[in-house]
């Protein structure tokens, strides 16, 4: 992975035909960005935190945490959620990787927050693990974007074309 301001650069020169991202902020009057998907956010933890589900987001604030480390993007989404909503649950820990993630919920040490595609594997390989919720301030778009100029199968693919 490069950081987004290189991919648009690398699509600039033509190195690249397509760049994905969450965001079509930046990109120069030569390119088009289209709006390919949603990234959606859920809370989930082990199932013995079940009773919280019907009072989410609120009961948030009353099971243990595992977050991300300030390194992620995410970190400070959530944190704004979490204020926004008054909330402050407690902190057992942080990391970046989404198999810790897992395993945190898993052994029901407490609630992660997560996108879908993370949610769907981790909720499809273990029956224990619920979802207390979507955080649905946290839903950011998908954006494809390719050069005004480009026709090739990206261009088809985003115009729904194939």
């Amino acid at each position: 992975e490069n950081e987004r301001h290189l991919l648009l650069a690398d699509l600039e020169e033509e190195k690249v035909d397509m760049v994905f991202t969450d965001s079509k902020e930046g990109i120069s009057n030569n390119m088009d960005a289209y709006r390919i998907g949603l990234n959606r956010t859920f809370a989930i933890a082990h199932k013995k935190f079940k009773k919280h589900k019907g009072k989410f987001p609120e009961s948030l604030g009353s099971i243990p945490f595992f977050n991300y480390t300030n390194e992620t993007f995410l970190k400070y989404e959530i944190e704004l959620f979490f204020s926004k909503n008054s909330l402050s649950p407690r902190i057992i820990g942080e990391g970046d990787d989404i198999d810790l993630f897992q395993t945190v919920t898993e052994k029901g040490l407490g609630f992660t927050i997560v996108p879908e595609a993370a949610m769907n594997r981790i909720c499809k390989n273990n029956k224990d693990v619920i979802v207390l919720g979507e955080l649905e301030e946290l839903q950011t778009s998908v954006w494809g974007i390719i050069k005004k100029s480009y026709k090739g199968l990206g261009y088809k693919l985003l115009k729904k074309e194939l």
